[in-house]
């Protein structure tokens, strides 16, 4: 890595530790694979994740999400996410801007983004909810450009939580199905198996995450 890349490395998880203090919800995960709002593109390398905000019951929260390499041990992507509650019934729906939202390659290049969601969530009975992700994401760096729709279903059961996601990119067309399966092994530690099929590509693969919160 070269110097300007530490030194903008260090910068940015200066930052992040310096929210960690500001928030009121936070989340850290070890995982055999990266992380991604596309199933599909999860790096099938060990990464250690981070999510923190403000409390959601809010009219507007603000969101974290990070990924560090474990290689390495350098930062891998970063989003400071603030989001609008644009109403809150039965039917839930949020709007949000990705203030920040970057990428830092193999090589030590940074992509940077503009992007825009919007999120709804439907609440059926105790044990099961729905919900649904649409995300523009733009290159400001570099010509990625790409529109994601991902529903959700999330079902509990005693300990376990089963999330199922179908999803569509018009990033080289890709769609498919992915599971998160959640344990509850203590009040504050999950463990969590991630299963993928690209259907668009017939890859099939998988991670194993251990998630503490914080």
């Amino acid at each position: 890595m070269c110097f300007k890349q530490k030194i903008y490395s260090t910068v940015l998880l200066t930052l992040f530790s310096i929210s960690c203090l500001f928030s009121q919800y936070g989340k850290i995960e070890f995982s055999t694979g990266g992380i991604s709002f596309t199933p599909a593109l999860r790096k099938q390398a060990p990464h250690t994740f981070f999510t923190l905000g403000t409390n959601d019951k809010n009219l507007f929260s603000g969101h974290i999400i990070s990924s560090v390499r474990m290689e390495n041990l350098t930062l891998r992507t970063l989003r400071l996410i603030p989001r609008l509650k644009v109403f809150d019934k039965k039917l839930k729906m949020t709007v949000g801007t990705h203030l920040v939202a970057l990428k830092i390659d193999e090589d030590y290049q940074t992509k940077t983004y503009a992007a825009q969601e919007i999120r709804m969530y439907y609440t059926l009975s105790e044990n099961l909810r729905f919900s649904s992700l649409f995300l523009h994401n733009k290159g400001k760096n570099n010509t990625s450009q790409y529109n994601l729709i991902v529903i959700k279903t999330h079902y509990d059961r005693n300990k376990f939580n089963f999330e199922t996601q179908l999803y569509h990119s018009d990033y080289n067309n890709l769609y498919g199905i992915a599971e998160i399966i959640t344990y509850g092994i203590k009040e504050k530690i999950d463990i969590r198996l991630f299963v993928n099929n690209t259907l668009s590509k017939g890859d099939i693969f998988g991670t194993l995450g251990l998630r503490f919160d914080l």
